[in-house]
């Protein structure tokens, strides 16, 4: 029998658990009306076509299409079905016996992202499947029968680590925290961006650690910090290139870059041509 699988229990952490699948279906139900009950087991349900109910202690939320939900062990929930829904669901447990795969420990201490995910706390969490977790499910239920443990094991880490990155990134998209952070930087690359500024100045000054920095901006604006600073420069440039006379190399300065060689790299990679060429084609033009 396996242990009581919240993914917040810090055992995982300590000694060597391994993953088990207790319970998974990938079916159409016409109609389905199951009440409010817990799981030993962490639950990831998905709706493949139509839509489904899910009511939670606090509230119900509604699963359509594409959606799915992850909820950890011994929180309550039911489903309610009125329409034809096509859906899956794994149950996922953890057992101290052997079965063959990788302890989950080894796993978190690798991947960032499940290390984020433990941080968040949050007893369930709604997300899109933009990772095609679906297909992977289904490869995993075929298997079962089929194939060895180890196998099983790698399709459902492979789940695990892509609901992960999609928890990630639906968290620092809507976290009012994250957000407070991520416009802070922005205000302070807006601010600086004309003195030479690092990964780790930004990091610095918001009292985070670099690397979860990088992932948390790059998650919410779309590009890396450095990707971000450089257009700042070059926009900036441009501005200077064609409504002023300064030299190129005094440009190089105002946009907080000391070396003209490394100014024109960086501004043809970005534009296609030459800050000379630029300037030439663009002066005096609004």
């Amino acid at each position: 029998m396996g242990d009581n699988m919240s993914i917040y229990d810090l055992k995982y952490l300590r000694e060597d658990y391994f993953l088990t699948i207790a319970f998974h279906y990938y079916t159409e139900f016409s109609s389905f009306d199951l009440t409010g009950h817990q799981h030993l087991e962490l639950e990831l349900m998905g709706v493949l076509r139509g839509e489904c109910t899910v009511p939670l202690k606090d509230r119900q939320v509604t699963l359509r299409a594409g959606d799915m939900i992850l909820i950890d062990a011994g929180e309550i929930h039911g489903l309610l079905i009125k329409n034809p829904c096509k859906m899956f669901c794994l149950e996922i447990g953890a057992s101290r016996k052997n079965t063959g795969g990788i302890p989950i420990r080894r796993v978190v201490e690798s991947e960032e992202c499940l290390q984020s995910v433990l941080k968040y706390r949050r007893p369930c969490y709604l997300m899109q499947d933009i990772e095609h977790v679906s297909l992977t499910v289904k490869t995993l239920i075929r298997s079962l029968q089929n194939s060895g443990m180890v196998y099983q094991d790698i399709l459902l880490w492979d789940i695990l680590l892509r609901v992960a990155r999609l928890i990630e990134r639906t968290v620092m998209t809507t976290d009012p925290g994250i957000s407070l952070y991520v416009n802070k930087a922005l205000q302070y690359i807006e601010n600086s961006y004309n003195y030479e500024i690092s990964l780790r100045d930004i990091s610095e000054y918001l009292g985070l650690n670099s690397s979860y920095f990088g992932r948390i901006f790059k998650k919410c604006v779309g590009v890396t910090p450095v990707e971000y600073i450089n257009r700042c420069r070059i926009n900036k440039a441009k501005l200077l290139l064609r409504d002023t006379g300064i030299p190129i190399i005094d440009i190089c300065n105002h946009v907080g870059l000391s070396s003209r060689q490394y100014f024109n790299h960086l501004f043809k990679s970005w534009e296609g041509v030459t800050p000379r060429e630029y300037r030439s084609r663009n002066k005096g033009q609004f």
